[in-house]
């Protein structure tokens, strides 16, 4: 009987070994074969510690809200008068228009006509109506418009497409037609943010406890959908982007809100920073907890801070450096991101698009709604504000000046990491890079 005993424990203990090894399996993310139907034993790789993997994160936001940044400032200040110039161009002179001309003619366009039908809309009721809902119902909403948002950039993504490929191949049918569905999906797309800007302005305004609510809704449910499912590199840069243009929007909707809000400034200061803390927080445990799950995603990381710069660099190269820089210029940092960069379409977008815009795209933030929020807030602010003329030229230029700064540091930078290879990788501009690049520009 005790033979029996110790052969069923035996059995027993060999069960359970196998089990331990199958879940250990899953985990396992550097399997190299060595033979056919052999494969190494699993060594783990070190992990890099907490805060520096957030630092690394940041890093990847900061440069990421520059070209943001930097494409907001060009559309606003930048884009009327490259359009002006092109529609002198058209009219006074006999030169046939660039395909980066007609996007700029259509793309300002399509802002124009968006910010003035949105400036008919009157947001008061509207804030008044969302402001008499429940709690239970500002959550449902808020939650409804976010996953809105992120349905309604593909489409913007289709759009943007659509208009690329018809100026390349010189349809003005498909011009016309492409341009008159993106109007209509700025519009829808614009009020879906408008909506949520104002569901979280009541949140804000209303008790703390419907902020908390929102809060911890919201970040549940993002480290449910994130941490709790197989996540690749695709995955990994997805959800990268997600939370970078969830930054920005909220930061857009702060600097709104700050200039509506007349009263209790105070306390709506506090609980912005309660916010962003909140965000903040959960990012950095979100993106640490993909490292301690699996160690390679701090090189991802890594590739993905390194592939922007390289995104830069073709593109610029592609669109007016070529007669420059030679065409087998071998690139120190062989990766770049998993969106149009390698795509065969490089050459149309490089033509057609302006780099920021491109990068922002890549990124998954839409220019086309944002710009248009911001306008409509801007025109009242203007139509509200007495100023003299040369107050709005000061401003202007120096929203432009603004602009060439972070372009010529952006790029500089980005050749300093992708193409000079004796140059030390620090977090700055070198002024080596600086000065390549002022002279591949010709400026004197």
């Amino acid at each position: 009987h005790g033979i029996e005993q110790m052969g069923y424990w035996k059995k027993f203990h060999k069960s359970v070994r196998r089990f331990v090894h199958y879940l250990l399996s899953h985990f396992e993310t550097t399997r190299s074969p060595d033979k056919e139907g052999e494969s190494e034993p699993y060594i783990e790789e070190p992990t890099a510690g907490i805060i520096e993997t957030a630092l690394l994160y940041e890093k990847i936001c900061l440069w990421s809200y520059l070209a943001v940044f930097g494409n907001l400032l060009y559309t606003l200040c930048i884009l009327p008068f490259s359009a002006a110039y092109t529609l002198v161009q058209l009219f006074a002179t006999s030169r046939v228009i660039t395909s980066r001309g007609k996007w700029q003619l259509v793309l300002f366009f399509i802002y124009s006509i968006s910010a003035l039908i949105f400036l008919a809309f009157y947001p008061y009721y509207m804030y008044h109506w969302i402001r008499g809902q429940t709690t239970l119902k500002i959550y449902v909403m808020y939650n409804f418009l976010e996953i809105g948002d992120v349905l309604l950039r593909k489409i913007g993504h289709c759009n943007i497409e659509a208009i690329c490929t018809a100026i390349y191949k010189q349809d003005i049918f498909k011009i016309f037609q492409s341009t008159f569905q993106c109007l209509i999906y700025a519009q829808i797309h614009t009020l879906v943010l408008f909506t949520q800007m104002l569901t979280l302005f009541v949140a804000l305004n209303s008790s703390t406890n419907n902020l908390l609510i929102l809060l911890l809704s919201a970040n549940v449910t993002e480290i449910k959908i994130s941490l709790f499912k197989k996540v690749d590199a695709g995955m990994l840069f997805k959800f990268i982007c997600n939370d970078i243009v969830e930054r920005i929007q909220l930061v857009i909707y702060f600097i709104i809100m700050l200039n509506e809000q007349h009263n209790g400034l105070i306390m709506l200061a506090q609980k912005l920073v309660i916010m962003v803390v909140t965000e903040i927080t959960v990012d950095w445990l979100k993106y640490n907890m993909f490292v301690r799950m699996y160690p390679v995603f701090y090189q991802y990381y890594i590739q993905f801070y390194n592939g922007m710069f390289v995104e830069v660099v073709k593109l610029k190269l592609k669109y007016k450096l070529m007669h420059n820089v030679p065409e087998n210029t071998v690139f120190r940092i062989p990766y770049a991101f998993p969106r149009c960069t390698e795509s065969p379409n490089l050459s149309m977008y490089a033509n057609t698009l302006e780099h920021f815009f491109m990068l922002s795209k890549n990124l998954n933030f839409l220019t086309i709604p944002h710009v248009t929020l911001i306008s409509r807030f801007i025109i009242s602010f203007v139509l509200d504000m007495e100023a003299n003329w040369l107050t709005w030229v000061l401003i202007v230029s120096s929203a432009i000046m603004l602009y060439c700064l972070i372009d010529l540091g952006f790029y500089a930078y980005a050749l300093q990491r992708s193409c000079f290879p004796n140059v030390p990788t620090q977090p700055w501009p070198s002024l080596k890079s600086i000065k390549y690049v002022l002279k591949l520009e010709n400026i004197k």
